[in-house]
């Protein structure tokens, strides 16, 4: 592979950094919102549906943050022979 398209591989990496803030942005706000909901609500059907919303996201991250990684080793693989 060759430099500009290690470089636009690199950028990629850059742009799901991004998103991954940002769902974590969301993440945190959804957790917000129920641990500051009435205690009652937070045992109810809403506040387990925040969790499991939160759940979800959290997920959703870890698996980017595993596709991130594999980009930068794949990055840094074809960085190693090029070289």
């Amino acid at each position: 592979m060759n430099k500009e398209r290690r470089q636009k591989l690199a950028m990629i990496v850059d742009q799901i950094g991004d998103v991954v803030s940002w769902i974590e942005e969301v993440s945190d706000e959804e957790q917000e919102y129920k641990d500051n909901m009435p205690e009652g609500l937070q045992n109810s059907e809403k506040g387990e549906r925040a969790d499991e919303r939160v759940s979800e996201l959290e997920e959703g991250i870890d698996k980017l943050n595993d596709i991130v990684g594999e980009l930068q080793d794949l990055v840094g693989d074809l960085k190693n022979v090029a070289d």
